[in-house]
């Protein structure tokens, strides 16, 4: 099982799918990890229904922080932002 998830970090880290900045957002999200040095900015786009038509990241840090920012990005495309704020 260890092996999977080292799988699917390395992928998401290597081969992101939302790396990026959006030219217009409605709005962007940034924070630093001071005791690593990690930093990342999200940029969100809403679409006419409220929902997340587009989402991307940019930073730099280890590969779990990049890979967690991808992932992050996957999973709120489509949701709302009080569906996304129930998320833990």
């Amino acid at each position: 099982m260890d092996d999977l998830y080292r799988e699917v970090i390395l992928d998401h880290y290597k081969n992101p799918m939302y790396r990026g900045q959006l030219e217009t957002s409605t709005f962007s999200y940034e924070d630093d990890n001071p005791l690593c040095g990690d930093h990342i900015r999200m940029d969100v786009q809403l679409g006419t229904d409220d929902r997340v038509s587009e989402v991307a990241f940019s930073g730099h840090g280890c590969a779990i922080s990049q890979a967690s920012a991808d992932l992050l990005a996957e999973s709120i495309v489509g949701k709302t932002v009080n569906e996304i704020k129930l998320l833990t």
